[in-house]
């Protein structure tokens, strides 16, 4: 009858345990399961023996049973979550380690091997310590205790491998429990690719910084050499402008302020090539004044007579009123409607409007 509350897939193990005390005189301790009346599963612990008599006869069998379903239970649940925890960690990409709160190493998965170049039980005899930099090594202690405080940390550090490579890795470490005692999960990651990105940043900027070092020298020396002869066009064309021998007719006086006109425009040019290298730091500054916008858009128009005129185009100025004024930086409006004027000039067929 006893045999029948048995799960049926234990019975053989009972009956098998009790047999062997019976006839053999041989003690049990098994676990098995047990049908209650309503149909639900329990694990119980059976301990078992029989007491003979002197002719070697059973007299009696004692033996306690205990209900140790919830322990079972408990047992499946920490062996999942411990395999769980084993295949997350021997499958890591990632360099991957165990050690005491005195950096004893305790476990590692294969990367790590790969990765220093040490075995597994070359580095189950090491401390964590061994694996670090002197400039590293030293703060461990001082991680472990951050870590015990609940703080998870992820730092940079330097491993050295068997062969003695410094390796910049990051590091991330937090407190585990491991074999019922508190340790430390540390993962790494390699850093190498990324610090050698940095370097070649870094060597990037200094490259570029003194490129444009060279060129603001260049074009400071260059507009120089350019300011200087260009003064004297200037200089003279305004003399000649002046007529001051009055053998000039109005049409030489007139080409002679266009000389003097596009020689200032020039130099206007030149100032600009300056302006660049202000432009790129941020220090260009507007010099805003009121002028004539008319009168302003008639320097301009004077200033590309004579390449329309080689084009046989026309220019037409619309403005009608005299007594329009705008607040602006004459340089900087006079080089943007030039350039304007320019590329209409370049694109517009011969005998076109402007």
């Amino acid at each position: 009858a006893f045999l029948n509350s048995v799960h049926s897939d234990d019975r053989m193990l009972v009956q098998d345990a009790i047999n062997k005390a019976v006839y053999e005189n041989k003690p049990y301790s098994i676990d098995y399961r047990i049908l209650l009346p309503d149909g639900s599963e329990r694990i119980v612990h059976e301990q078992g023996e029989v007491t003979f008599n002197k002719a070697g006869q059973a007299i009696w069998m004692c033996g306690t049973i205990q209900d140790i379903t919830e322990q079972k239970q408990i047992e499946t649940a920490l062996q999942k979550s411990e395999q769980k925890f084993r295949t997350f960690f021997n499958n890591s990409n990632d360099p991957t380690l165990i050690y005491d709160l005195d950096g004893t190493i305790l476990e590692v998965n294969d990367i790590v091997c790969e990765f220093t170049g040490y075995s597994r039980d070359e580095l189950l005899t090491m401390s964590i310590m061994d694996l670090d930099s002197s400039e590293y090594a030293s703060n461990v202690t001082d991680n472990i205790k951050q870590l015990q405080k609940g703080i998870r940390s992820i730092f940079e550090s330097v491993a050295i491998c068997k062969d003695g490579t410094p390796i910049p890795i990051e590091l991330s470490n937090r407190i585990i429990e491991y074999d019922g005692k508190p340790a430390v999960l540390s993962t790494s990651r390699d850093l190498t690719e990324r610090k050698q990105a940095e370097d070649a940043m870094f060597n990037a900027k200094l490259v570029a910084e003194t490129a444009n070092r060279t060129k603001t020298e260049f074009l400071s020396n260059i507009s120089h050499e350019l300011r200087t002869p260009l003064n004297s066009i200037i200089g003279f064309s305004q003399l000649l402008n002046s007529n001051p021998f009055g053998n000039l007719n109005e049409k030489e006086i007139k080409y002679s302020g266009n000389i003097t006109d596009s020689g200032k425009h020039l130099l206007d040019l030149i100032n600009d090539i300056l302006d660049i290298s202000k432009i790129e730091s941020g220090e260009v500054e507007l010099e805003c004044e009121k002028f004539s916008l008319p009168s302003f858009i008639r320097d301009v128009e004077n200033t590309i007579k004579h390449m329309a005129y080689k084009k046989n185009i026309e220019i037409c100025n619309q403005f009608r009123s005299e007594n329009i004024e705008i607040y602006a930086d004459r340089l900087r409006m006079k080089q943007i409607l030039y350039n304007l004027l320019s590329n209409s000039l370049k694109f517009t067929p011969e005998h076109g409007r402007i």
